[in-house]
């Protein structure tokens, strides 16, 4: 019993595959976790206005509400970021470890969200792409239609994460600050499409292995009855 597109789901599999609804997750609080980045990015620069013209004792009331708010907006950021690094390394971890039910990845479910978390995107484009081909092979070997995703895809976040670490040095001026924000805003977009891709294939790849589990004990209980 093989699902014959990417749409049609095993009538026994009546819930969505685990890790599914991790990649879900992760893509959501990626989407959060830009959305803070650039309140955090405003508020950032409401600050340094505030402490640019501060002097001492000539605080107003509105600078001083301005401040709360932009110190809040960056405290909640700190904590969204913990979240989503935990809600993706989460789902990349369980991605590899089911991946390796079928074919040996390049690096083992640990390693990869280690490299992840100290190497950050660098990593994370090499991770998406043996993740990615190897899905799809297994895929294409067993008939089924994979996820499509343009290989440019790939490339594009590794271009870009070397583009994000080379501004870092102009941080220290404005326009370099908004090169930043717009290079984050670039590879989350690029992040959100390829782990579309790789959770819809691990879906596929998890609903054959739980039809292919359910053949063999439909065949070992027709056996048993044949020899009863």
């Amino acid at each position: 019993m093989i699902c014959n597109n990417n749409t049609q789901q095993s009538e026994f599999f009546l819930n969505e595959p685990a890790n599914a609804l991790r990649g879900k997750s992760a893509i959501i609080w990626t989407f959060v976790s830009l959305v803070f980045t650039i309140l955090a990015w405003i508020s950032i620069e409401v600050l340094i206005q505030i402490f640019t013209s501060y002097t001492k004792g000539s605080m107003t009331t509105t600078e001083s509400i301005a401040l709360c708010i932009s110190l809040f907006f960056i405290a909640v950021y700190s904590i969204i970021l913990l979240v989503y690094i935990y809600k993706f390394s989460i789902w990349i971890y369980y991605a590899v470890k089911e991946q390796n039910q079928f074919t040996s990845t390049e690096l083992t479910p640990t390693k990869a969200v280690l490299l992840g978390c100290v190497i950050g995107p660098f990593i994370d484009a090499f991770i998406f792409k043996d993740l990615f081909h190897k899905q799809n092979a297994i895929l294409e070997n067993h008939g089924l239609k994979p996820a499509a995703l343009p290989e440019w895809t790939f490339t594009a976040t590794l271009v870009l994460s070397f583009l994000i670490m080379s501004t870092f040095i102009t941080v220290i001026y404005l326009p370099g600050r908004i090169v930043l924000i717009i290079l984050a805003s670039m590879i989350c977009a690029l992040y959100i499409k390829i782990m579309k891709a790789i959770i819809e294939n691990g879906r596929l790849l998890q609903i054959k292995r739980f039809d292919d589990l359910v053949n063999r004990k439909v065949e070992e209980i027709l056996k048993q009855r044949e020899n009863s």
